[in-house]
């Protein structure tokens, strides 16, 4: 299988994502997001995935990891070079 990357700019922080339906799937089902903060600043984004979601967890949070679900999307802020992985359904 030949994966293709489409790179995007979303808030400041950078999107890779392969062609088609960009969805990973968790062990338990859930919709998996890899967000990335590739640059050297604090980055806030707003993500908003094409299909609809209810609720949504960062599976890194060391506390917890509830996020907050508002008109489908959810505001997210980022330390410099971070990584969140969000789990939605």
């Amino acid at each position: 299988m030949r994966e293709s990357r489409k790179k995007g700019k979303f808030g400041g922080f950078t999107c890779l994502r392969e062609r088609g339906d960009p969805r990973r799937r968790s062990r338990t089902g859930r919709d998996l997001l890899f967000l990335l903060n590739p640059s050297l600043r604090h980055a806030a984004a707003r993500v908003t995935p094409s299909w609809p979601i209810t609720r949504a967890a960062d599976l890194l949070a060391e506390q917890d990891g509830e996020l907050a679900v508002t008109a489908g999307g959810i505001d997210l802020a980022f330390g410099p070079g971070s990584v969140r992985v969000v789990a939605v359904d």
